[in-house]
């Protein structure tokens, strides 16, 4: 797994990637079909939910159903030609329950 987020991470690189920079960290950005690309072809992530936040950001949860694999990815308001990756797990499953009841 971590060998292929390399890949992907890699892939991103040579397609013009470009970082910003937050409080605590570096958040790996490129063209967002790159982005999107990426995380379909190497991790087999396809969009699950997707939202706006209350700057204008589009944020988008990717995941892979079958593998569990996820990843939330952010299209910045004042850049929308590119998305950031800005966080990746695994045991993604859908659910209905509110956090503190089981979910």
């Amino acid at each position: 797994m971590a060998s292929r987020l390399l890949t992907a991470v890699a892939g991103l690189a040579t397609a013009g990637m470009l970082t910003i920079a937050t409080a605590q960290a570096q958040i790996p950005c490129a063209p967002v079909e790159n982005v999107f690309t990426a995380l379909r072809d190497g991790f087999g992530e396809v969009p699950q939910a997707q939202g706006e936040d209350r700057y204008g950001n589009q944020v988008y949860i990717l995941a892979n159903p079958d593998t569990g694999s996820w990843s939330i990815v952010v299209i910045p308001a004042d850049d929308p030609m590119h998305a950031c990756l800005a966080i990746r797990g695994e045991g993604f499953r859908l659910s209905n329950q509110s956090p503190g009841r089981g979910a």
